[in-house]
């Protein structure tokens, strides 16, 4: 098992889960499925990481993309929205490529941070009040 030179570190060790940095999606050592919970890591869509030699920041885009994805739906639009701030005019269509982040969610986020926050909710990721009516009405 060690003498064949395509083993990973983590198939050495026996991970349950297989991960290549820089390769696209994290994949299960049974069956190639993801297990519950677990989400896809985006890979960046920017013309440097797009090319066949590596560019500095081809591993950052990697380590925002791995951090999104272990964030709920509004850190990762406040997160994407903080660093377009960050990057000034046009950083919207730029984190739109490196995070697959729509630029109408990423514009959303930095609308949220500039107001502070004051309409989220705090103790929950959506809003109360949205979703499915009940199937059948509660009778007591």
């Amino acid at each position: 098992m060690a003498d064949d030179p395509v083993m990973t570190a983590c198939q050495e060790a026996g991970e349950e889960t297989l991960r290549d940095p820089l390769v696209e999606a994290p994949r299960s050592a049974v069956g190639g499925k993801l297990r519950i919970g677990e989400r896809e890591v985006h890979h960046c869509q920017c013309p440097h990481c797009q090319r066949t030699e590596g560019h500095p920041d081809k591993a950052r885009h990697h380590r925002m993309n791995l951090f999104l994805s272990r964030l709920d739906e509004q850190q990762r639009r406040w997160y994407v929205g903080l660093e377009a701030e960050r990057l000034g005019r046009g950083g919207a269509g730029v984190l739109a490529q490196i995070t697959g982040v729509d630029p109408k969610t990423i514009q959303r986020g930095r609308d949220e941070l500039t107001a502070e926050l004051a309409d989220r909710p705090w103790n929950r990721v959506r809003q109360a009040g949205g979703g499915r009516y009940p199937a059948e009405k509660k009778i007591r």
